[in-house]
């Protein structure tokens, strides 16, 4: 049975702006895990995100998720990959699902679809299957069904 959450992330910016971003199940999921594997531990259940437990200290909250981001990359030999270019990959599956450049365009905050466009980068697969659509549409004019 597919559970269907209702979460809203609320954003604040330094702008005294403020977004609201939404979250799907499987990251809901997902950070319900982590903070019930948390609460397993004994951590403080309002954190999520923490740094490494020692020997001398328990697990501290992530204060700077870029520089945790950073070290994961590092620790997993991943390189000419940053922070930013999660954006660009949310893009990219989230229009290779079926979402609408508009609504790609409001979940990034962007101001025209023209700057949606440049985030997305469709996968040569995609790109492979969306071809196949055409498949046959020349024997479907020579039948004489209307296209």
């Amino acid at each position: 049975m597919q559970k269907n959450y209702s979460v809203e992330l609320e954003v604040f910016l330094a702008v005294n702006r403020e977004r609201i971003k939404f979250l799907n199940n499987d990251m809901i999921d997902l950070l319900l895990e982590i903070k019930q594997n948390n609460l397993l531990m004994q951590i403080e259940p309002e954190y999520i995100f923490l740094g490494p437990k020692t020997k001398k200290k328990p697990p501290s909250p992530v204060k700077c998720v870029r520089r945790a981001f950073n070290t994961a990359l590092k620790e997993a030999g991943i390189k000419d990959f940053h922070f930013h270019d999660l954006r660009h990959t949310s893009a990219s599956h989230l229009i290779m699902r079926g979402a609408s450049v508009k609504a790609v365009q409001e979940h990034l905050n962007h101001s025209s679809p023209t700057m949606t466009n440049r985030y997305a980068h469709l996968s040569d697969k995609f790109q492979r299957e969306q071809v196949e659509l055409l498949n046959g549409l020349c024997s479907e004019e020579k039948s004489g069904k209307k296209l």
